[in-house]
């Protein structure tokens, strides 16, 4: 039996923590008003060719912040990949789950930002342009203005142990805390003290796992195991540089293994507007429980990572977060 050890790669999570200024109204999944908003922001404040739809023609592209995050593509020298249509972001906005509408002057708004490898030398940008959201207003507008917040301050957390740092008081940026960054080595090294047969994943925000074209919405063992290994191998490729050596089709077989012994999961539906392709798009994905028995233990370390990059489609809007339920739980990011 192959065990999947994670190595090198890096992983940072923030807290985001806003005070309201005037109301606010958000929907009940506010991942879509959060990202929508911070990527319009973001490209702002950093591209130079704005009259472009996309990056792909512009030669800044490599260089440029926005391309760099938004818009990533293979490297120039890159002998494989070379195709793949729609390489992973190497962030997650990761919303509140509580299903609050409105929020007064002085109620506080938090969420969480996730990123991955080199990206998280670019956290200065995600916290200029999260403060400027605040000042352009967020969520629906109530007589042509969004409600005001401002950005008080940004902690960085280890879910893997009790600490914590501040990376922005209101005032001053700070360099992320290199002793709290969550690494492949300590994923793995937790994975070996933990028990893990049998498995509840409890899926927090909606999910979007495919297999052979569909949308699935009671995913055994191994479809989530083949989302996990498709996004495990692409951050480690494009955002660390590394290439996992990895028997996939073993792997995937032996997950085939493990087989569900429970299942408590709904699909919910979730339309939202995309202003960049002028269209609806449907987003619905599933959420509950799902439990698991069998040989789990292999495959603990991509299950953890999980926890911490989501997985699926739209996981930049914060989809696909899900959390292990019969181990010791990481702090509460929701």
């Amino acid at each position: 039996m192959s065990v999947v050890a994670l190595g090198d790669i890096r992983i940072a999570l923030f807290e985001f923590s806003f005070r309201v200024q005037s109301k606010v109204l958000l929907p009940p999944y506010k991942g879509s008003a959060l990202r929508g908003a911070f990527g319009t922001i973001f490209r702002r404040i950093t591209c130079s060719e704005r009259g472009l739809n996309d990056c792909s023609p512009c030669d800044l592209r490599s260089a440029c912040p926005y391309g760099k995050i938004f818009e990533p593509g293979p490297p120039n020298n890159s002998t494989r990949l070379r195709n793949l249509e729609n390489v992973p972001r190497p962030f997650v906005l990761r919303p509140p789950l509580d299903a609050k509408l409105e929020y007064a002057p002085d109620d506080q708004i938090v969420f969480w930002v996730v990123l991955a490898g080199w990206a998280i030398e670019y956290l200065p940008y995600f916290i200029v342009a999260l403060n400027e959201l605040g000042h352009d207003g967020l969520g629906s507008k109530q007589n042509g203005k969004r409600g005001k917040v401002e950005l008080e301050r940004v902690r960085m957390f280890n879910p893997l142990y009790p600490d914590e740092f501040t990376v922005f008081d209101g005032k001053i940026v700070y360099s992320p805390n290199d002793s709290l960054i969550v690494t492949g080595q300590q994923i793995d090294e937790e994975t070996r003290l933990r028990s893990w047969n049998p498995l509840t994943v409890e899926f927090l925000t909606m999910t979007r796992l495919k297999y052979e074209n569909e949308f699935v919405a009671s995913p055994p063992f191994h479809v989530l195991l083949r989302s996990l290994l498709r996004r495990y191998s692409t951050i480690a490729y494009f955002y660390h540089g590394i290439e996992p050596d990895l028997d996939f089709a073993a792997l995937i077989k032996e997950a085939t293994g493990v087989r569900t012994v429970d299942s408590r999961l709904r699909w919910v539906d979730w339309e939202r507007y995309s202003t960049r392709q002028k269209a609806s798009m449907n987003m619905g994905g599933i959420i509950g429980t799902v439990t698991y028995s069998g040989d789990i233990e292999p495959f603990g370390s991509l299950l953890m990572l999980g926890e911490l990059i989501h997985v699926g489609k739209g996981t930049t809007f914060g989809l696909g977060q899900y959390r292990l339920v019969n181990r010791r739980g990481a702090p509460d990011s929701g």
